[in-house]
């Protein structure tokens, strides 16, 4: 099988390794997915490992899982999760053209991340990922591939995401194995930013925003390019630890009471009326169902008031002219794109599932794809399957600096996988078959 592609998502929740590859059609590249590895686990709580050799193994099955379904091997994964303790900037490098005559070659470009990396080792950090916007050559101009162009002088824009190094590594050491030999790292954020967006929302301007189980991703996209993203520390377990303390319900039994009995639209329940939990059969507690929904109003508030400020201060909320789009699992609350319009005034719509992913039936059983489907309607896989999509993207190709070559049906994304340009260029999820 030509032109695989391997990914895994590390979130609070589970481990998702996904296996698939780009088919050339006459419509354009069509992505297939040919093997899930999927594993749950609380091991990795608000971007940090809370139980190494619980988190090992979970990646290790969902690992062996994919594979065993494929039938290869996995050489160069790509890799998303989110943390906190990541800072993101707009970067710009000025480069000198190596070539005398001015021809930009792959390594020019590439010259300016160098320079970042080696300014992040001095602080002791590393990238987790580097997302290229523009090149300015010396007349002004500006493009997105400069490669092959002429210019004596490049101004090289990048979007930073950079982190501890020894957190980056933490990361990477759990993927360790005598036959994995690179492991290239991308912020969930992007990952499900590239499932959820569309190329016009990102035009004019769009804040993806997934609150997780214990973390909320942003990331704000602005004629085409992304230029600001953020972690915080809070997600959908705050919102029930909130309910735990302030209602007395058992936390083990607030996420279900939330979906059941919660919600942010108060027109759906009159002021007067009641709910009542049940803790097994003994137990029984009845409480006013605005007393609930006003705790759940309270934090909701509190978390897009945060992630607002944050984009006010960065003087981004007036360019959201296509708004706000939500994912994760704890945006799934009955009311929240109303709650948000009447709050805030801006725009909002959830993600919707991706129409052009199919499933490889050889590999893949019938309980399988109908399992598989089943979460592409929920969208609860939508960073892991982003992370597949955006592997094939020309946005990850660019950043990592991978040839484009001619394709058959004049594909900009086909076969871009097949050959080096430099020796630090990165080829993920390169196979064998297994002996």
């Amino acid at each position: 099988m030509a032109n695989l592609q391997a990914v895994m998502h590390i979130s609070s929740s589970a481990v998702c390794t996904v296996i698939g590859q780009f088919e050339n059609t006459q419509e354009g590249a069509r992505p297939k997915i040919i093997a899930v590895g999927l594993t749950h686990t609380d091991a990795f709580m608000q971007g940090q490992i809370v139980n190494r050799e619980h988190l090992l193994s979970a990646v290790h099955k969902s690992l062996q899982e994919a594979t065993d379904m494929a039938g290869v091997r996995i050489y160069n994964p790509l890799i998303s999760f989110s943390t906190p303790l990541m800072t993101s900037d707009n970067d710009m490098r000025t480069v000198d053209v190596m070539h005398e005559s001015g021809l930009i070659e792959a390594q020019d470009v590439h010259l300016a991340q160098q320079l970042i990396e080696d300014d992040l080792a001095r602080q002791d950090r590393t990238l987790l990922q580097c997302c290229q916007q523009m090149v300015m050559l010396d007349t002004d101009e500006q493009v997105q591939d400069a490669i092959g162009l002429r210019s004596k002088q490049i101004h090289v824009y990048n979007h930073v995401m950079s982190l501890p190094a020894s957190t980056h590594q933490q990361i990477l050491d759990l993927i360790q194995d005598d036959e994995i030999t690179d492991r290239t790292t991308v912020f969930d954020g992007v990952a499900g930013a590239h499932y959820a967006l569309t190329n016009n929302e990102k035009q004019q301007g769009v804040c993806y925003i997934d609150i997780g189980l214990s973390m909320t991703k942003i990331c704000v996209y602005h004629e085409g390019v992304l230029i600001y993203s953020d972690c915080i520390a809070v997600g959908g377990r705050t919102v029930d630890l909130d309910i735990a303390k302030e209602c007395g319900i058992a936390l083990d039994d607030t996420e279900s009471f939330k979906r059941q009995e919660g919600t942010l639209n108060a027109e759906r329940y009159s002021l007067g009326s009641h709910v009542i939990y049940k803790k097994g059969t003994k137990h029984e507690k009845t409480m006013l169902r605005r007393e609930l929904n006003q705790v759940i109003e309270a934090r909701y508030y509190g978390i897009f008031s945060e992630v607002f400020d944050r984009l006010t201060k960065a003087n981004l909320f007036h360019a959201l002219d296509a708004g706000v789009v939500l994912a994760g699992g704890a945006c799934q609350m009955d009311g929240l794109t109303g709650f948000i319009r009447t709050n805030f005034g801006i725009p909002v719509r959830r993600i919707a599932k991706p129409t052009n992913i199919h499933f490889d039936p050889k590999h893949l059983s019938d309980d399988t794809i109908k399992s598989l489907k089943k979460h592409l309607e929920d969208n609860t896989l939508h960073s892991a399957i982003g992370l597949f999509l955006f592997s094939g993207s020309e946005q990850f190709a660019r950043d990592q600096q991978i040839a484009h070559i001619a394709e058959e049906y004049s594909n900009p994304l086909a076969d871009i996988w097949t050959k080096f340009m430099q020796k630090w260029q990165i080829v993920i999820a390169l196979f064998k078959k297994v002996a």
